[in-house]
């Protein structure tokens, strides 16, 4: 067991299962890239419950919002690899 100096808070025992996600962030700038990462692909993730809120908060039944949600989903699967060619 490791003494603790005085002043030095002693280090958070982490559970296993995250020790390692733990030691890849403490790398210089991974945690900011990380974190930008993050950030950056939030809009696609909210993306079907930004369509499912908007279609039932306008009056529409939550099946017609699933389907919305479902068909958007759909063509931005097949507009994506479209898109990627057009960028690239």
């Amino acid at each position: 067991m490791r003494t603790v100096a005085a002043g030095e808070m002693p280090a958070p025992s982490l559970p296993r299962p995250l020790r390692p996600y733990a030691t890849v962030l403490r790398t210089p700038g991974a945690l900011a890239f990380s974190a930008t990462g993050l950030v950056a692909r939030l809009p696609m993730s909210m993306f079907g419950l930004a369509i499912v809120l908007a279609v039932s908060g306008s009056g529409g039944t939550y099946t017609r919002a699933g389907l919305a949600a479902g068909v958007a989903t759909l063509a931005h699967a097949v507009g994506s690899p479209l898109q990627a060619r057009v960028a690239d």
